[in-house]
C-alpha cells in the first residue's frame, strides 16, 4: 500500500509541473536602444607656444684639480681633510724643505762670489784702460822727440812693446769681466731655480673650494708628480650634457634654463655650446652652470632647455591624434557625427602637437579617447550634457 501511495504522489507532481509549464506567460524581448557615446571636443585656435626639452644629466663640480708635487721629499705638513673648505693660497701640505733650503744657500753665495769677482775685474778693467790710455801718450811724445833727436829708436820701440802689453792685458781684463757678467747671470738662474724648488715645497689651493680627496699621509715620501689630493669647486655646480643640432640651434651663450631636482627648482645658464658636433654621435656639447648650494656633485637633475617660440599657430592635444599606418588622424565633430580627417603634423611642444595642414580655426575634434572612435559615428558633445 504505501509503495502505490507513493507512486500516486510522484504522479501528481509531475502533473503539477506539467499544469505550471503550459500556462507559464511568455514575455517579449526588450529592444535595446543604441547608445551614443559621450565625447570631449577640443576648440581649435591659434596659440603661442614656447617650446622646451627636458634633459637628464647630474650634477658636477665647475672646477676639479688633481694636485701633485714638483719636487720630492717627505711629506712635513697635512693642514687639511676631505670635505674641508679652503681659499685660493691656502697652504694645503707641504714637503721637509732642508734639502731644497740648503740649495738656495749654496747658490746664494755662489752668486755673491760671482759679484765680488766681476766688481773686482770692472775696476782692473778700468785701470787698465787708463794705462792704455797713458802709455799711447807717451809713444805720441816719444815721437814727436825723436823727430828733434832727443830720444833714441830704442827708447821709442820699447814704449811702443809696453803699450801692445797694456792693450794686450786689457783685452783680457776686458774678455774676463764679459765672461764674469755670463757667469754672474748663470748664478742667478741656479739661484731662481733653487727657490723656486723651495717654493714647490709648499701645496697652495690654486683656487677657493673643498677637499675631496687626499691620498698621502704625514712622514710619507712623495714623488715628482704624484697625485696627493683633489681639489673641486662646488659653487657653481655644473651640467653637461648632450643635444642635437635642432636643439643646439636654439641656444645661446647666457641664456636662462630651468634646473630641477626633485622638487627644487632653479634657475641655471648656459656657459659653454660646442659649436662643430661629434663626429660620431652628431650632437653638441653644453654647460649649465647653477649655483645650488644645498645640492651634491652626483645629484641627478632635470634641465629643460627653450626651444622656438612659436605665434599664431594651430595646436592639437597629443590624445586627439590617432595614428595609422604612421600618419595621423583626427575626428572632426561636424554637427552630431565624426569625420575622420588626415592632418599633417609637426613638432610635439609638452602635450600639444602643432598641426601645420588639415585644420582650421574654429572647427571642433575630439580630445581623447579616440582608439574608441570611428568615421560617422554619432556622438554627444561633454559640455552639452547627457
Amino acid at each position: 500500500m504505501r509503495i502505490l501511495a507513493n507512486i500516486l504522489l510522484l504522479f501528481a507532481a509531475l502533473g503539477t509541473a506539467a499544469f505550471l509549464f503550459s500556462t507559464r506567460k511568455i514575455q517579449s524581448p526588450d529592444l535595446k536602444q543604441p547608445i551614443i557615446p559621450l565625447v570631449t571636443p577640443y576648440v581649435i585656435e591659434p596659440v603661442t607656444l614656447q617650446g622646451s626639452t627636458t634633459l637628464t644629466s647630474w650634477l658636477q663640480p665647475s672646477k676639479q684639480a688633481r694636485l701633485h708635487f714638483e719636487v720630492t721629499g717627505q711629506l712635513l705638513k697635512r693642514r687639511i681633510e676631505p670635505g674641508q673648505k679652503v681659499n685660493k693660497g691656502d697652504l694645503l701640505l707641504e714637503i721637509d724643505p732642508s734639502r731644497y733650503q740648503q740649495q738656495v744657500d749654496r747658490n746664494q753665495a755662489s752668486l755673491e762670489l760671482e759679484r765680488i769677482t766681476n766688481r773686482q775685474n770692472r775696476d782692473l778693467l778700468k785701470l787698465a784702460e787708463e794705462g792704455v790710455m797713458l802709455q799711447s801718450r807717451e809713444v805720441d811724445r816719444l815721437k814727436r822727440l825723436r823727430k828733434t833727436q832727443l830720444v833714441s829708436d830704442s827708447s821709442l820701440e820699447q814704449a811702443k812693446r809696453q803699450l801692445l802689453q797694456k792693450k794686450t792685458d786689457f783685452a783680457r781684463l776686458k774678455y774676463t769681466v764679459e765672461m764674469a757678467a755670463s757667469r754672474e747671470k748663470e748664478a742667478q738662474t741656479r739661484l731662481a731655480m733653487a727657490q723656486l724648488d723651495l717654493a714647490k715645497c709648499r701645496l697652495v689651493a690654486p683656487f677657493s673650494g673643498t677637499i675631496d680627496e687626499i691620498s698621502v699621509e704625514t712622514g710619507e715620501f712623495v714623488t715628482q708628480g704624484q697625485q696627493v689630493l683633489t681639489l673641486i669647486d662646488l659653487d657653481p655646480l655644473e651640467v653637461r650634457l648632450e643635444v642635437s643640432t635642432e636643439v643646439a640651434k636654439h641656444l645661446a651663450l647666457g641664456q636662462s634654463v630651468e634646473v630641477r631636482a626633485g622638487q627644487s627648482a632653479l634657475n641655471g645658464h648656459l656657459i659653454a655650446i660646442e659649436q662643430d658636433p661629434d663626429p660620431t654621435t652628431l650632437t653638441h656639447s653644453l654647460t649649465v652652470s647653477v649655483h645650488a648650494q644645498d645640492m651634491m656633485p652626483g645629484q641627478r637633475v632635470e634641465v629643460t632647455l627653450p626651444l622656438g617660440k612659436y605665434r599664431n599657430t594651430l595646436a592639437i592635444p597629443e590624445t586627439a591624434i590617432l595614428y595609422e599606418s604612421g600618419l595621423p588622424y583626427v575626428f572632426r565633430i561636424t554637427g552630431d557625427t565624426l569625420e575622420k580627417i588626415q592632418v599633417q603634423a609637426s613638432e610635439r611642444i609638452r602635450s600639444q602637437r602643432i598641426i601645420e595642414a588639415g585644420l582650421h580655426p574654429g572647427e571642433q575634434i575630439v580630445a581623447d579617447n579616440v582608439s574608441a572612435m570611428s568615421p560617422g559615428l554619432k556622438v554627444r558633445l561633454r559640455n552639452q550634457g547627457l
